[in-house]
């Protein structure tokens, strides 16, 4: 059986409060399994490693390609520069 994280293990993680935790969860942001005596007043999640690694890869940013140069006139001469 994998291991199951905890919202304070998260919050370390990522250097957030419990509560951004849960707000992720409340959001489906972060997949999470409410594992608290049915009944029970409070909540208390776990995260699989699975959902974990989908966060983290729907929170990884797109490869960033660089600038192609684009031919400019400078002066009559045809120079390269970048745009942005």
């Amino acid at each position: 059986m994998s291991k199951r994280l905890t919202i304070t293990e998260v919050s370390e993680r990522y250097g957030v409060g419990r509560r951004v935790v849960e707000s992720w969860i409340e959001s489906r942001a972060l997949d999470a399994t409410n594992v608290s005596a049915s009944g029970s007043k409070y909540k208390r999640w776990r995260i699989s490693e699975r959902a974990h690694q989908r966060f983290e890869a729907s929170r990884s940013p797109a490869k960033k390609t660089r600038p192609q140069p684009m031919p400019t006139m400078c002066d009559g001469l045809l120079t390269t520069e970048f745009g942005g």
